[in-house]
């Protein structure tokens, strides 16, 4: 073989090669443009309005986007999902308002030349069918869970004409519709479409987009259910081809495992905080708030005094008011919320009933539950039922007139009483910001003196004030001052403002304050045991637990170190059996039985201040407080051998 021949084999070769590695890259092409996320390249997006968009996912299948402004959100694009078959469509979510639904409807009708046959929503939520009344003003059929319809109804909102329970199958000319409820996840209520012709999901905000970092908002689903719906969906739809999530970018299989992954993750976070949190908070509220719903408190509370009681006839007679204002006042938070498990809203939903019972036949003379309201420590438990008022707008809300002027005439009846010159002075004023909030009429003066005394004489530095003339070494700074001011200002100055000047100083000794509470818990939920009062347990917390609450923890804590700090304090001080009696009311002690350390004034009523140590249940299920990851407190950190900043002293207020 001469040169020559040898060259043009060579280039016959090469020609080969050059023609397979052509025909390999048009072979993967074409698979390539078959997959969800490249498809997509293949549709352009049509601008419908300066708020509106339709992308075309399939042959017969758009994702409408639209975008509104949610407040503390900003701008959200929301998904949905429109189906054609010949002329006719279905349509799956609306836009978030009734002007945004018409501008897409209209684009579907008029340019598109559709008929919108039927309407799906998700879930009750405003990105899911906040434009039904649109759609029913255009005699469009909807068809929702009936788990939605039924929100709809409590809620006042536009109702879905037709309801399923488990599934249903609709029909868009010969081409089938299959809904289906899961179970739980970012709501209730929550479904998915399937299309079985196109192998396109729908499960709307159920599902997260691939950069979604978390879930989202879950204040209305259910955490512990979450991952399991999930993977129903995994198993029920392994052959799917495109996902459609809720908000964010749309693609396949993969959606559902990165969701799954996150609420796994999340559920497990709640599983070992929230749900324990609400165990031991029904474990201490329960016979309380139960046994007053059914007017047999009386009866049933076994009454403890210290060994010293100073009036032991007295102290037993207020310490039904005790128990249940202190036990109110903790709860109410989470009373007020919304959201949790589907145990947890049930658990509320029960609580509220009886919380509304038993101020009922708190403040009836006819029934045999019926509170001393009059005299010293009756101030004293009046002004924590004024606080739970406060703290719980729903309670006030769900009462009829009759009620309204019974509760405030048993709280007008405390004015008789001269309050010492402490923090006592705070009783009074609490009293009348509940008047102020709630639009009664009310005594500014005993506000003014409450705040001034403490704002402008009482102030010793470094985030702590004396209680009264001299300053002592306890806990009272938390157990009622730095709370009562906080709350007493948020009642008040939302109204005339006139403490405005106090908020910003304030502001900075509780910050202070919260910085020393949590440095005080030890690695193993301890705390020093000095001080009156010190009996009432995790009260001791009570203003760290209402920063957290408040989202007003300093810099230097995060939310997560001093949730797991809680948790330790709460199961050190309650996990020890003698903390109960046999019939479940709590003794007398810190760490069990141990009525030695009770002050002249305590009885088994009193002890039911430790509940304001779970006021961060009034927290949303998925705020980071309950959702990131364990974290070690201070004391944690410094006995494990870890550095931590040097702590510094306020100065300057």
């Amino acid at each position: 073989m001469n040169v020559k021949q040898c060259n043009n084999l060579k280039i016959g070769k090469m020609n080969a090669i050059d023609s397979f590695i052509k025909k390999a890259l048009i072979l993967i092409l074409i698979v390539l443009i078959q997959l969800p996320g490249i498809a997509q390249s293949n549709y352009q997006t049509i601008k419908v309005s300066s708020d509106v968009e339709l992308i075309q996912i399939s042959p017969n299948a758009y994702i409408h986007i639209s975008y509104s402004e949610v407040p503390s959100y900003g701008q959200v694009a929301s998904n949905g999902l429109l189906f054609v078959n010949g002329h006719r469509a279905f349509l799956f979510d609306t836009p978030m308002t009734d002007s945004l639904t018409k501008e897409l409807v209209s684009f579907i009708e008029d340019s598109m030349k559709l008929k919108i046959a039927g309407f799906v929503p998700n879930h009750w939520h405003a990105d899911c069918m906040g434009g039904l009344r649109y759609l029913q003003d255009q005699k469009i059929e909807s068809y929702a869970n009936q788990m939605t319809i039924d929100f709809s109804r409590s809620k006042n909102l536009p109702v879905p004409d037709h309801g399923f329970k488990d599934s249903i199958e609709l029909h868009l000319g010969n081409k089938p519709i299959k809904c289906y409820y899961f179970g739980a996840a970012h709501s209730l209520d929550n479904i998915v479409v399937w299309i079985p012709t196109e192998k396109i999901l729908f499960p709307g905000c159920m599902v997260r987009s691939l950069n979604a970092k978390d879930l989202g908002n879950t204040a209305d689903g259910d955490l512990t259910a979450y991952p399991k719906t999930i993977e129903a969906l995994i198993s029920k739809f392994s052959t799917v081809s495109i996902v459609v999530p809720g908000h964010g970018q749309y693609g396949g299989l993969e959606l559902l495992t990165h969701t799954r992954e996150l609420a796994a993750a999340k559920s497990q976070v709640e599983e070992n905080s929230r749900e324990q949190w609400l165990t031991y908070m029904d474990k201490i509220a329960g016979p309380v708030i139960s046994s007053l719903a059914s007017d047999n408190l009386k009866e049933k509370m076994t009454i403890a005094l210290s060994n010293t009681s100073d009036n032991p006839e007295q102290r037993k007679k207020v310490a039904y008011l005790e128990a249940f204002a202190r036990t109110l006042c903790g709860i109410s938070p989470w009373l007020n919320g919304e959201g949790g498990s589907a145990k947890e809203i049930a658990l509320r939903n029960q609580y509220r009933g009886w919380a509304l019972n038993g101020i009922a036949n708190a403040i009836d003379s006819t029934k045999n539950d019926y509170m001393l309201w009059t005299g010293g420590q009756p101030l004293v438990d009046a002004s924590f039922f004024a606080l739970a008022l406060i703290r719980c707008p729903w309670l006030w809300d769900h009462m009829d007139d009759k009620l309204h002027e019974r509760v405030v005439a048993v709280l007008q009846s405390t004015r008789a009483t001269i309050p010492a010159f402490s923090n006592w002075i705070l009783f009074p004023a609490m009293i009348e910001a509940f008047f102020c909030k709630y639009d009664q009429p009310y005594d500014p003066v005993r506000i003014e003196y409450g705040i001034r005394e403490f704002s402008q004489q009482w102030y010793v530095g470094d985030g702590m004030f004396s209680d009264g003339m001299h300053f002592v070494l306890d806990y009272y700074n938390s157990y009622v001052i730095q709370p009562y001011l906080l709350n007493i200002l948020d009642a008040v100055n939302p109204g005339n403002e006139s403490f405005n000047w106090f908020s910003p100083k304030l502001e900075k000794i509780t910050s202070r304050y919260a910085e020393l509470q949590e440095r005080s818990i030890n690695a193993d939920g301890s705390f020093p045991a000095f001080g009156r009062s010190i009996v009432y347990r995790g009260g001791a917390f009570h203003l760290l637990a209402e920063m957290a609450l408040r989202h007003k923890l300093p810099e230097s804590l995060t939310p997560a170190q001093v949730r797991c700090a809680l948790t330790e304090v709460i199961i050190k001080t309650i996990n020890n059996p003698q903390t109960f009696t046999k019939d479940g009311w709590l003794t007398i002690g810190l760490y069990g039985n141990q009525p030695d350390l009770a002050d002249v004034y305590i009885n088994t009523g009193s002890l039911y201040l430790c509940t304001t140590i779970f006021l961060p249940l009034g927290l949303p299920p998925d705020d980071p407080f309950w959702t990131n990851p364990d974290a070690p407190w201070t004391s944690k950190k410094i006995w494990n051998g870890m550095d931590v900043p040097a702590d510094h002293s306020l100065r300057g207020q």
